[in-house]
């Protein structure tokens, strides 16, 4: 759920968004708003952009 919007998300706009973790770091991330009804973008190579572990 996205929460605090302002306006409408409208295709194409790059929407900043700050994921928080409990048990981690707050990350930053934009994603693209897609048209209704677009196909789902394709496989990502998780390995070049994940965090590192955190310690207990």
């Amino acid at each position: 759920m996205i929460m605090g919007l302002v306006a409408p998300l409208k295709q194409g706009d790059q929407v900043p968004v700050s994921l928080t973790f409990e048990k981690a770091a707050t990350i930053s991330v934009s994603f693209e708003v897609q048209g209704m009804g677009a196909q789902a973008p394709g496989p990502l190579n998780h390995t070049a952009t994940a965090a590192p572990p955190v310690k207990p």
